[in-house]
């Protein structure tokens, strides 16, 4: 699974809880910084390290190569805060008035 994450400039106010999240359900959750307060999030069901995610990549078809090549760039284990935050579910969740303040910071 691969996904964008807008968080802003503090990453305990939206991706930090939402990586905590898919952490709980894939095993294997890796990052990479996008710029502008974008994170892409790649996770996986199984035991995938960051050797493994970087070779993978490599093996990507021609046509997407080059955005492969630079996400490889940009691939890191997420710091030690990501899986300490609380778990977003169906009953518990306020990720949209987070994501909002979020948006407020930037606009």
């Amino acid at each position: 699974m691969l996904f964008n994450v807008l968080g802003g400039d503090d990453p305990s106010e939206v991706t930090d809880p939402v990586m905590s999240t898919v952490r709980s359900v894939f095993p294997s959750v890796l990052c990479a910084d996008a710029g502008s307060g974008n994170t892409i999030v790649l996770a996986w069901a199984g035991k995938v390290d960051l050797d493994a995610a970087k070779a993978m990549l490599a093996s990507a078809p021609e046509a997407a190569g080059t955005i492969a090549a630079e996400l490889s760039k940009l691939l890191r284990s997420p710091g030690e805060t990501a899986f300490a935050s609380e778990i977003l579910t169906d009953e518990r969740s306020d990720l949209d008035i987070r994501e909002a303040r979020v948006l407020n910071a930037i606009w």
